[in-house]
């Protein structure tokens, strides 16, 4: 970021993004925000009204392939029997790779989508 620019974060009414705390560091930051309406997180948050859902399925089909060849096998397995999560190294390389196999075309038109909500004067 160029020096003496400021940038937008566009928060939901999630309860910690308005405790004073959180806005105190924003300020500090110098940092714009603005709060989506309540309600309307569905219609203006684009991983929400589109992305999620295509990431989450992809991650999901990771997950499952894992499961079928290494998952359930013995060797996963405690010694009380229990089937071993996959390690959190394992995880974070399925949200790299599900995340850059997510069409382009995806997250632009989720964008447009939540721009045609978007009120004029939301952001002032």
């Amino acid at each position: 970021m160029k020096e003496n620019q400021k940038s937008l974060l566009v928060l939901d009414q999630f309860s910690v993004h308005k405790q004073e705390t959180m806005k105190k560091l924003l300020n500090e930051g110098e940092c714009l925000y603005e709060y989506i309406p309540p309600g309307a997180t569905g219609l203006l948050q684009p991983l929400d009204t589109h992305i999620n859902k295509d990431f989450k399925e992809r991650m999901r089909k990771k997950f499952e392939a894992w499961y079928d060849l290494t998952g359930c096998s013995d060797s996963n397995k405690t010694a009380k029997g229990y089937l071993r999560a996959p390690s959190i190294s394992l995880a974070t390389t399925w949200a790299l790779e599900a995340w850059q196999e997510v069409p382009h075309s995806l997250v632009e038109n989720s964008f447009k989508y939540c721009g045609t909500f978007a009120p004029q004067n939301l952001f002032h």
